[in-house]
Order: structure tokens, then sequence, then C-alpha cells
């Protein structure tokens, strides 16, 4: 061997066997027998196999084998080893590269299709040219005028526009179109591609792929057509939430007026001197209940003003002291025949005067107090 060799390889034997336990395991039954039908033949030959490195990597190699003679013998065999991994790794790995994206186009059920852009046409690979409705057994070449014609007529000018300015701006061209279809329905299709230009930057071709997303469009049509539905059905809910508002409004005027009235002839009623406990203690229970009632009827109109967001707090100066004063008096009534007592016992330390929506208060306590 020269230097060149051992410095790369390391030293090796002179014995054939040190030589092929240089070799990679899985090469040296092929490289065995390469040999041998060489000696028989007395000819040359070539091999590529992994031979190890002198840092014990094994690295591929091209194996050229030429026989010396001597007169009719062969005296002795010259080989030369010429590294050539990066080649086959580089190839191995273009042609990875290429079932990976054969396998994600299958995968994604894409087709391939291809624009020359200096004006030889458009050609389509057999599962593009099927979403558009041709039939081949292998890549179809069309014309511009081609394409149009099994594109619906109101999607080509939109993508040719978009085609245009994805080749002009050197960005990546996408859009969506349809292709009708022989029972008049459509298909829908999704381009998407990239320009390439030449060193000067002149547009040479576009590369892309195409998608069916018929089934997409169906749902996102479908979902469009669900949301004016539902829009609709929310207007007709809010249109009969403002008529059961009105309608609780007008129902809790209508009761409040003659309930008032009760109300007031009690009030008249229990402030005559001369009344005996018993009628007293009657009318008492008559305005306990009424109050109650009435209560009842206000929180019917707040609720619906509650629902339609209508309710409007309005404060105002008032004090604590008469505000539960007040409020204890309106359920008296409703106590004086069972086993409880009232007492009201207010902080000293509370101020005397508030600011705030009395009436709103006074509900809280009558529902916390019923």
């Amino acid at each position: 061997v020269n230097r060149r060799f051992e410095a790369y390889h390391g030293a090796i034997g002179t014995r054939f066997e040190d030589r092929l336990a240089r070799y990679h395991p899985d090469d040296i039954t092929a490289i065995t027998k390469a040999w041998n039908e060489g000696i028989v033949a007395r000819g040359g030959w070539e091999a590529d196999v992994r031979v190890m490195r002198h840092d014990g990597m094994y690295r591929w190699h091209k194996l050229m084998i030429t026989p010396i003679h001597h007169g009719t013998e062969v005296a002795s065999w010259l080989g030369t080893a010429l590294d050539i991994h990066d080649v086959v790794t580089a190839k191995e790995e273009l042609l990875r590269s290429g079932d990976l994206l054969r396998i994600a186009t299958e995968a994604a059920g894409a087709g391939t299709w291809e624009v020359d852009l200096t004006g030889r046409g458009i050609v389509l690979s057999p599962e593009s040219a099927a979403m558009h409705g041709l039939d081949g057994d292998g890549p179809i070449a069309i014309t511009v005028e081609g394409w149009n014609a099994v594109v619906h007529p109101d999607d080509s000018p939109r993508v040719w526009t978009e085609f245009r300015r994805s080749v002009e701006v050197g960005e990546t061209f996408s859009a969506e179109f349809r292709v009708p279809l022989p029972d008049g329905g459509v298909r829908w299709v999704h381009g998407i591609g990239r320009a390439y230009y030449d060193p000067l930057g002149a547009p040479l071709r576009m590369i892309g792929l195409n998608f069916d997303v018929d089934k997409r469009k169906h749902v996102e049509e479908a979902l469009i057509e669900a949301g004016r539905a539902a829009e609709m059905a929310r207007l007709e809910a809010e249109k009969a939430s403002a008529a059961k508002t009105d309608f609780l409004a007008a129902m809790s005027h209508e009761i409040r007026t003659p309930l008032n009235s009760i109300l007031g002839y009690t009030e008249m009623l229990l402030e005559t001197s001369d009344r005996d406990p018993q009628d007293r203690g009657k009318l008492t229970r008559i305005l306990g209940s009424g109050r109650a009632l009435l209560t009842i009827v206000n929180d019917v109109l707040d609720f619906s003003k509650i629902e339609a967001g209508r309710v409007e707090l309005e404060p105002e100066t008032f004090g604590l002291d008469g505000l539960v004063a007040d409020t204890m008096s309106m359920i008296s009534g409703l106590v004086q025949d069972k086993p409880l007592v009232l007492r009201t016992v207010i902080d000293p330390a509370l101020p005397q005067g508030l600011v705030g929506d009395q009436n709103r208060l006074r509900q809280v306590l009558l529902h916390l107090l019923t």
C-alpha cells in the first residue's frame, strides 16, 4: 500500500485475512466472492463496499482491482480504493427524502403539479388530474386554457391573480377553487406552490401540491348555515324574552295597583283606635300577607329586569335604623303565630347615614328574613 492508504486506513497486514478483516461484516461475503471470481477469470472487477477507517469508522469505498499479467499468468493485482461515502450517503438521503415526500403526499391525498413559467403549459400528476376530473395513467400536460376549461369560471380569474402576485413577490401561492362535476356539483381543491428562479431572478417554474378539501368546505358551509340558523334562533329568543319581560312588567303593575290599595286600607283600619284585639290581629295578618305578596310581585318584576339587563340602581341617602325597622315591620305579621322571636341588633360602629339603593337593600333583607 502507498502512504496515503496507510495514513487513511491505518496499518494493514500482508495476508488476505488481514485485509478481509477491515471490511464491514455485511460486505465480507460479497468481497470474498468477487476476489475468487476475479482470480478464476483472471480479469478486473469493481465493488462498492464499506472499509474501516483508521478511527474505526466504516466508510463506503469504490474498489477497482486490475490484474497485472506476466505473459499468460497474473503476476499481481493492482487495486485502488476511492472514498465515495459522501456520495453514497447523499444519494441514500435523496432517495429517503423522495420516499418521505411520496409517503407524505399519499397520506395527505395530495397531488403534484408544475407550471412552466416560460410558457410551456401545466403538468398534473395522476392524483392532481383526478381532482380536476381528468383521466390518465401518468402525468397529464395541459395548457392554461385547458386548465381554465375544467375549473369553475368564477374561480379561475382569482386563482391566476394570486398566482401572478406570488410569482412577483416571491411568496407561497395558495388558492382554493372549484371543479365542476358531471352531476352538477363541485369539488373543492386547495392548491399551494412556490416559484423557482434562475440566477438572474427570472421565474422558471412553479411547483406545488393540490389537496382535495371538498369535505372540509362542505363542513364549513354546513357550519355557516348552522350559524345563521343559530343567529335567527337567538333573535327569536330575544324577541320572546322581551315579550315576556313586557308581559311580566304589565302583569306586575296590574297586580300591584289593587294590592297597594288593599295595604293602604288595611293600614288605615289599623290606625283606628277602637279596634278590638281580635280584629286588630286579623288586620295585622292581612297587612303582613299583603306585604309579602307585594315582595313576591316585585321579585318577579326584578327578575325579568335582570334577564333583560335593565336593572338600574337608584342611590339616595337613607338611615340604616329606619330601613331595618321598616323591613322588620313588613314581616312581623308572618311570625306572630309561630314560635319565633325577631330581634334587631345593629352594630353601633356602623354609620347612621348611608348612600345607596335602599329599595334593593330592603329586598335583600326581605329575602333573608322570609
